[in-house]
């Protein structure tokens, strides 16, 4: 989310966070990012007649209750957190009691629980608790592939319609991503699973393809999450390889 606010990034998950919102290939790192960042949530407003203690930091022992302020958004209860103590003064300009922590742990502690990163603020973002617990539990962007078990006929051809803005944010993803050789686009329609043609992405790499698939799936899903994509890797071992091979030029080829 922006606005025509200033926002001048106080700390490296600032400089993330913008990143990602105007960059949607930064989107994967943004989760990396942010899960080992120190973020800031408000416990409650302080009682002015009784100034705060001067900020130290202390273990949260076991057992021990933590209140936290929450907030309403759009018929929605969340639990606000912020980037940087700036980003609390912008949300409320008053004294407030505050926590510290590392995002994995705040979100490991209230699961179930959904998150307003930087409310108030130009650049922040809402997490919902299906995508927390894909990030705490390292799945997020993580999907089964389907498997033909029998040999099938299939249309596979070039885009009638070159897909730029997938092209365009892949390519940028891949130019972060040391293990990607070479990747190509297609169309491809399969009349028993697919109402019509989509498009469908080649690649060659070297790498996790488990985990270079999760950022793929992040990456197409801020684009259009209602867009069917299909990813294709590229082994050296499987017939339709020939058809990138013959009839496709690559749209990223690592240097």
């Amino acid at each position: 989310m922006t606005d025509s606010k200033v926002f001048e990034p106080e700390n490296q998950l600032e400089v993330s966070l913008v990143e990602a919102t105007v960059n949607v290939s930064h989107r994967p790192q943004f989760y990396r990012d942010i899960l080992d960042a120190d973020v800031f949530f408000i416990n409650s407003l302080v009682d002015e007649s009784h100034p705060p203690a001067p900020d130290r930091s202390r273990i949260i022992s076991k057992g021990e209750s933590v209140l936290f302020f929450t907030m309403d958004h759009e018929g929605k209860r969340y639990i606000p957190f912020f980037s940087s103590l700036k980003r609390i003064k912008a949300y409320i300009p008053k004294t407030v009691h505050f926590t510290k922590m590392k995002t994995r742990y705040l979100f490991d502690m209230t699961k179930g629980a959904e998150f307003f990163l930087n409310p108030g603020s130009p650049y922040g973002k809402m997490f919902l608790k299906e995508e927390i617990a894909g990030l705490l539990t390292n799945t997020l962007g993580k999907m089964n592939p389907y498997v033909y078990k029998k040999e099938t006929e299939v249309l596979l051809r070039k885009p009638d319609v070159y897909p730029k803005a997938v092209v365009s944010a892949l390519y940028h993803l891949f130019e972060k991503t040391p293990s990607v050789e070479k990747a190509y686009v297609a169309e491809f329609f399969d009349p028993r699973r697919d109402k019509k043609p989509h498009p469908i992405i080649a690649i060659r790499t070297t790498g996790d393809w488990a985990e270079l698939n999760a950022s793929i799936t992040i990456v197409l899903g801020a684009l259009d999450p209602r867009e069917t994509v299909d990813i294709f890797q590229m082994t050296g071992q499987k017939p339709m390889e020939a058809f990138f091979m013959r009839k496709c030029k690559p749209f990223y080829e690592a240097e």
